[in-house]
């Protein structure tokens, strides 16, 4: 790549500020990096389509950065939690549209993990005492290792930015017509 870094710069500033919903998503300092990533890996563009974006957000905090820490077949790392991408974006699709129906943006920890045992039952087959102990550390590898959710006072959580509720909202309203 013979771009500059002032080119390189120049071209992220533009993908960032160009975009209202982009601008609020770089307030995460989290989600910054992974814009910046997106950016470079793509040749200084970021996907053109919010829903692209997000999709690709996702992609990272779920699949390229744990894929390396599963690869080594033991779940420690991740709290012993032997999901896959796909299954936490099931997992949080349905939370964030519970989130949305009921009109919230924080959710005390008991109610995020009462509906996470819910899911992991009706849904996943898991069994009452084995959805009741995988949900609380659902709760905290989504908090402390994806920085998907995070708790925001003691025992209140919320999506880590509102536009990702949305967009997993969004996934759950796809998914609840696909049932």
């Amino acid at each position: 790549d013979d771009r500059t870094e002032e080119d390189v710069l120049g071209s992220m500033q533009a993908a960032i500020f160009s975009n209202a919903r982009v601008r609020a998503l770089a307030s995460n300092p989290l989600i910054l990096t992974i814009l910046v990533l997106l950016n470079e890996s793509r040749g200084g563009a970021l996907p053109r389509r919010r829903v692209d974006l997000y999709a690709k957000i996702v992609e990272v905090f779920l699949d390229t950065w744990e894929s390396s820490k599963r690869a080594t077949d033991t779940f420690d790392e991740t709290f012993n939690i032997d999901l896959d991408a796909r299954e936490f974006r099931w997992l949080l699709s349905d939370l964030s549209l519970a989130m949305q129906k009921s009109d919230r943006t924080l959710a005390p920890r008991w109610w995020i993990a009462d509906r996470m045992r819910d899911y992991l039952q009706q849904k996943m087959g898991f069994g009452a005492d084995e959805a009741k102990d995988a949900s609380d550390r659902i709760i905290q590898y989504l908090a402390q290792r994806t920085g998907l959710i995070e708790e925001r006072g003691l025992g209140v959580f919320a999506f880590s930015h509102r536009t990702l509720q949305e967009y997993f909202a969004s996934l759950g309203v796809m998914d609840e017509a696909d049932a």
